[in-house]
């Protein structure tokens, strides 16, 4: 009769109602002889399972939720950078224009100079010279 009501309530809504169904069915089986306890078994054993899905969903549910938090922070970088007027990006792409010219026009005045003559005759010349000489 206890293992039907326990099988009548509603399902379980959090681990205290799984930790509570468990520890009835502790007490009954404490009252109950060995060769009946099959059912009380059974009936451990289902919600025990039962209690490892809502785990997991509950962990999922959780994941979800920070996936969402992570997807509204970023929308919210995209609605600002959007919000931007367009010199912002204009000026952006300007500065960073000029500082890699500036810091790859000598870089590349090296390597056209070493795969038109010899190292050696590269470095004397950088040496002595230095890059003042090219335009």
């Amino acid at each position: 009769q206890l293992l039907r009501a326990l099988r009548a309530l509603p399902p379980p809504q959090n681990e205290e109602d799984f930790a509570g169904r468990l520890e009835a069915i502790k007490i009954l089986m404490s009252q109950t002889e060995e060769s009946e306890q099959g059912p009380l078994i059974l009936e451990a054993a289902r919600i025990v399972e039962e209690r490892e899905i809502y785990l997991a969903e509950t962990e999922e549910r959780k994941k979800d939720a920070e996936l969402e938090q992570v997807l509204i922070a970023r929308q919210q970088l995209l609605d600002n950078l959007d919000a931007q007027p367009p010199i912002v990006s204009y000026g952006a792409a300007f500065g960073a224009s000029a500082i890699s010219t500036l810091v790859m026009h000598p870089v590349d005045t090296l390597k056209v100079r070493l795969q038109s003559t010899s190292p050696q005759t590269v470095i004397d010349d950088v040496w002595n010279e230095g890059f003042m000489d090219e335009g």
